[in-house]
This record gives C-alpha cells, structure tokens and sequence, in this order.
C-alpha cells in the first residue's frame, strides 16, 4: 500500500508544475506571520515557545556543528572562521553560530522571517541576516570557512533551484572551505504541499554537486527522509 501510495504521489508531481522562487517567498512570509517557531522546527507543536525554540536550535547546533568531526578537523578553532547558515529563518541555528565563529551571517528567502531574526538577535553584534531571491547570495566570492544548511533545501521548489543555490555555495566558500547541506532523500512529497521540495537518491546528489562544481567529501544519513552532504570547491 505504501508502495502504491509513493508511485501515486511520483506521477501526480511530475505532471503537476514547479512552484516559483517567488510564489515560495510569499509562502514563507504568510507562514512567518501565522507562527513562525512552528514552522521552522514542527516537532515541538504548535505551542512551542521562545524557550523551547533557542533549545532544538542549541542541541540541532551542537550535534551537527560541535559534535562534527569533520567539521572540527577541516575548519580547526571555530572563532577566527566565518559561517553561513542558508535558510537562517528567524536565527534558531544562527544565535548559536554566533556564540563560536567570528561572524555568523543568515541568509533566508522570507524578509519577515529574517526581520524576525534581525530583532530575536540585535543584541549579538556578529551576527547579521538578509534576505535574498532564493538562487544567489549577496556576498563575495570565497567569503566563508563553513556553509551550512539544516531542513532548508527540502523546501526548495525544484531541482534547478537547490542546483542554483549549490552553485553560490561554491562561489561563496572559501577555497579551503567546507560546506554541509542537508537535502530531501526518501519517498517523495506531493507538490502543492508547504513542506515540498524534491528529493534525491545517492546518485542524483552526486551528480547534482558535480554540476555546482563541488566534491562530496562525505555523504550520510540523516534520517529516512534527509541526508548531509559534506562539500568542498572541486
């Protein structure tokens, strides 16, 4: 049943068109007016306050940034590197980016969601947040030690987009950099939902990196439905 439920949902978002970078941006805008701690981390429930909020932000942070060893051997002492964090939405991930690089810098497709995380964190000076069009980033070329994406290009509304924004991902590492970007692998969403985006096999990641010019260093297994990718400029 399951099975037949998966190809149902396969042939119904191959006939079905792409949503637009636009047509997500207004998305998540209405999502970050409606309750945007929910949406960005919907495990909680939507009751979920400030407290709990900064909570899965510090232990997420923790276990996939801390606790990286890969991460720790290619980057060494956190404090004199500069991060991205693509998809930063209200800074759930960026305060505690924050709290051990230089400079943490959030980048996210929704102005309100990143306005939000402008006031949570005006009292941390080396963090800052922008919004941007979804496909590039307004930074320099080989700005950052560390790119980082956690539950982001999950959302993204086609496969031309996320190779769009691997694309700035290799621009903006620096060349001694490393990035880590979580993508969408298991059974695929139907489009229309708001937690679409496209998913990908092993094999579909790898060719995706090599067409934004990166070398996957490692790949694991997030859970069923997610998996990381450990990038660097090729």
């Amino acid at each position: 049943m399951k099975s037949l439920l998966s190809k149902i949902i396969v042939k119904l978002s191959s006939v079905l068109p792409d949503k637009s970078v636009e047509a997500s941006k207004a998305e998540w805008d209405k999502l970050s007016d409606e309750n945007h701690r929910y949406y960005i981390v919907s495990k909680k429930g939507r009751e979920i306050d400030d407290e709990q909020f900064r909570e899965t932000g510090e232990d997420n942070y923790r276990e996939l940034v801390v606790g990286d060893d890969l991460l720790k051997e290619n980057l060494g002492n956190f404090s004199d590197k500069k991060v991205l964090d693509i998809g930063c939405g209200s800074g759930r991930l960026t305060e505690f980016f924050a709290k051990d690089f230089k400079e943490a810098h959030g980048v996210g497709i929704s102005e309100k969601m990143v306005e939000k995380a402008r006031k949570r964190l005006a009292h941390v000076p080396n963090a800052s947040f922008v919004s941007n069009d979804g496909e590039h980033y307004p930074f320099d070329d080989n700005t950052f030690d560390l790119v980082f994406s956690y539950i982001v290009f999950q959302h993204m509304p086609s496969r031309k987009v996320v190779l769009e924004n691997l694309k700035e991902v290799k621009r903006v590492l620096q060349p001694s950099g490393i990035a880590k970007i979580q993508i969408r692998g298991g059974t695929e969403v139907l489009k229309g939902s708001w937690f679409y985006g496209p998913t990908f096999k092993e094999e579909d990641a790898k060719k995706l990196a090599d067409e934004a010019g990166l070398k996957i260093v490692k790949m694991g297994d997030d859970s069923v439905k997610r998996f990381f990718l450990w990038m660097k400029k090729d």
